[in-house]
């Protein structure tokens, strides 16, 4: 499993990278609170679904050039489709990582280590 860090100028998290298909599938299903990044081979519209998550997220949807274009979020047993393309998609799930996903605004460039 690895792991990669994301920063948000002076703040950072960490968070589990998904690049296999089983692993984007399954994502934060029947899982404890946690941060997921997703990556894709090229930018796409990324529908997610909240099938069997207990808790809500905060989701961000970032370019390939790590602009946030996108954030929403999400509650529990709901799908959501973005606006717009992303090549990575943040799903921040752990409670005091939360308070960074509040902060964080779209056009708002981040640096991602780890990939």
């Amino acid at each position: 499993m690895r792991i990669a860090t994301i920063s948000f100028g002076k703040r950072k998290l960490k968070a589990i990278i998904c690049k296999d298909s089983i692993r984007k599938f399954i994502g934060l299903m029947f899982s404890r609170r946690k941060n997921v990044l997703f990556s894709f081979d090229k930018e796409c519209v990324v529908s997610l679904h909240m099938f069997f998550v207990f808790y809500s997220i905060g989701v961000l949807f970032i370019n390939s050039r790590n602009v946030v274009v996108e954030k929403v979020l999400l509650r529990p047993f709901t799908v959501y489709t973005p606006k717009s393309k992303a090549k990575y998609v943040l799903e921040i799930g752990e409670k005091k990582s939360l308070n960074l996903f509040r902060r964080v605004n779209i056009g708002q460039r981040i640096e991602l280590k780890g990939l």
